[in-house]
């Protein structure tokens, strides 16, 4: 309601810079810290999705619990240039984005050895009884079992793929905060030794 009453008497762009302020990307950040940004947002759902999905894989829920962390951090804290703490949020970023990252990894690798086990165990089954009729069996068993693995070990590849690029460039936003920062205090240094010596200069003339 108060942006709206805003946006009477010409005064539609404050609305609107109401509106895009709060957990909008801001101005003024560099590019790398820009496309993270633009990812966590997309992890954010994935880790969403993995938490909706905390019944049917436990781990699965635990991945998204520490990608919505992560993303949080990232859109809530870190969304404007020369934040305090700015490089810490995104180290903490990209912690948790990397421990979601190496679940949703053993997620997959587990669910296709147990995909692959179920495989061997019908060939077994097949081979121990000839007289069944094997591609039924087959199409029963691994039928069911694709239908649960497949898209998880899918979903999961989507998240990694998402979430490593994310981390990735938080940590090039990273590193590039810390130098500017780090030179920060040295151009503070010279600026001041030259307001110092002005007055010199005035007095020897």
């Amino acid at each position: 309601p108060g942006a709206r009453s805003l946006c009477s008497g010409g005064r539609c762009v404050a609305a609107a810079k109401l509106y895009r302020g709060g957990m909008c990307i801001q101005e003024g950040v560099l590019p790398e810290h820009k496309l993270s940004y633009n990812l966590n947002v997309a992890f954010f759902v994935c880790s969403i999705l993995s938490i909706i999905g905390f019944l049917v894989r436990p781990e699965g829920g635990i991945a998204g619990i520490f990608g919505v962390i992560a993303s949080s951090i990232m859109v809530c804290c870190t969304n404007q240039a020369g934040m305090p703490d700015l490089h810490s949020k995104l180290m903490a970023n990209i912690v948790l984005i990397i421990i979601s990252c190496v679940i949703y990894f053993i997620m997959i690798i587990v669910m296709l050895a147990w995909f692959f086990s179920v495989v061997a165990a019908v060939d077994q089954y097949c081979r121990d009884h000839p007289d069944e009729d094997c591609d039924s069996v087959r199409n029963l068993w691994l039928g069911a079992f694709s239908i649960v693995i497949w898209p998880t070990v899918i979903f999961n590849l989507i998240s990694i793929a998402i979430g490593a690029p994310a981390a990735y460039y938080a940590q090039k936003a990273r590193k590039a905060t810390v130098s500017v920062a780090s030179t920060q205090p040295v151009t503070q240094v010279v600026e001041a030794t030259v307001i110092e010596a002005h007055p010199v200069q005035a007095q020897g003339q």
